[in-house]
């Protein structure tokens, strides 16, 4: 019965989900190249960052594996880490939980792309595509995005 409710409205076609991956893809590279680089070119730079930095790809990727918990699942924890590593990684997953479904965040999601019409956004299997879509271009753009490159700054080496 429930899956009857779940399922009434079709999923957004694959092509949308895709050009919403990019929007997001190129708004989080970008966003995330201009922090990183903040960062490094002004001293702030620290060991807290590159730890936050090394952790956020395995919860973003926990989050499209795993789904969205209250807690880091037991799986993703490395034994190599430190009592300190551990408790930013368990803070760090229960922040990035809870932000990703909240009601502004949610609201942004489905916002930030203009080709999305709200008439045409109707179930929380669409929420749930865009969510997903979203978490996969913010691990696409940390896998990417952190290490200044040639490309990233325009100059040949």
């Amino acid at each position: 019965m429930f899956d009857s409710f779940v399922f009434m409205a079709p999923p957004l076609p694959d092509d949308l989900v895709t050009r919403y991956f990019r929007h997001c893809l190129e708004d989080s590279l970008f966003t995330l190249r201009r922090q990183v680089r903040m960062a490094r070119m002004s001293g702030r730079f620290g060991a807290n960052d590159e730890t936050r930095l090394s952790l956020m790809p395995m919860i973003l990727q926990s989050l499209l594996e795993d789904g969205i918990r209250d807690r880091l699942p037991l799986q993703r924890v490395d034994p190599e880490w430190s009592p300190e590593t551990l408790v930013i990684a368990m803070h760090l997953y229960s922040v990035e939980a809870r932000r990703i479904q909240s009601p502004e965040e949610t609201r942004r999601i489905q916002q930030t792309f203009p080709d999305i019409k709200t008439p045409d956004f109707t179930s929380a299997e669409h929420t749930g595509q865009l969510r997903e879509a979203y978490i996969a271009a913010r691990l696409a753009a940390l896998r990417d995005g952190t290490t200044p490159t040639s490309l990233s700054i325009g100059i040949e080496l």
